[in-house]
């Protein structure tokens, strides 16, 4: 056997090396296949938290319409506003169908940076913007609800609403932590796979 036959020989073995990044690939899938399933659940609670609230809206404003002012109105409506607005916020960051692992390596990455995105946007700032919200709605209801009762319960109710909304939003300060670390730590592994 000469040389050349040999080197032939050689070029011809198949090359048996693990793509690290399709496995790569296929974990990142996987701990985007657990998340969206963990958001899917919370977001099926919340849909069906925020359907019983839209109800005793409806009834609400159905039962005392007739006899209360513009702000009771304005409220109802601001808050049931706010309700659809959110829930669809929270829906955007779902995505139904699944994220292809055998799309091209770029296109999966961006896709799913996107979505990671609008998660963590979710998270640190329209969470923050649909509370306040909330809030405002919630004291403009107060105010027409409450106008024809004792000053110091036309200041109370108002205080003891901030105080829940404070309450609340303490309460789930760890949780949304954590959840905005996982998303961060996803964000950071996808961007490391885009550079290289």
């Amino acid at each position: 056997m000469n040389f050349e036959e040999l080197q032939r020989s050689w070029k011809g073995q198949p090359l048996n090396v693990p793509d690290h990044n399709t496995e790569a690939r296929q974990q990142l899938a996987y701990k985007w296949q657990r998340t969206q399933r963990q958001l899917l659940w919370t977001n099926i609670g919340v849909t069906g938290a925020f359907a019983a609230t839209l109800c005793v809206l409806a009834w609400v404003y159905l039962q005392w319409h007739s006899v209360r002012g513009i702000l009771f109105t304005g409220s109802l409506a601001a808050t049931a506003l706010l309700l659809l607005i959110f829930l669809s916020v929270l829906w955007k960051g779902i995505v139904l169908k699944r994220m292809d692992p055998t799309l091209s390596g770029t296109e999966y990455l961006k896709r799913y940076h996107t979505a990671l995105r609008w998660r963590q946007r979710t998270l640190t700032t329209y969470t923050w913007v649909y509370m306040v919200l909330l809030w405002l709605a919630m004291i403009l209801y107060m105010a027409d609800v409450l106008q024809e009762m004792a000053l110091w319960i036309r200041l109370a109710a108002p205080a003891a609403m901030t105080v829940y909304v404070l309450l609340v939003k303490w309460l789930t300060r760890k949780k949304q932590q954590r959840q905005l670390q996982q998303t961060n730590e996803l964000i950071e592994e996808v961007e490391q796979m885009m550079a290289e």
